[in-house]
């Protein structure tokens, strides 16, 4: 399990890709709710 969740970063697959995008743009998001404050 630990290996697939490395690979998520190795763009294998358009579902890793997008699992990655999500994330940053999950954080991205939560980067300006913070700064909002």
């Amino acid at each position: 399990m630990e290996l697939a969740g490395r690979r998520t970063i190795v763009p294998t697959g358009g579902k890793e890709i997008r699992t990655g995008t999500l994330h940053s743009i999950l954080r991205d998001l939560g980067l300006r709710l913070d700064d909002l404050r």
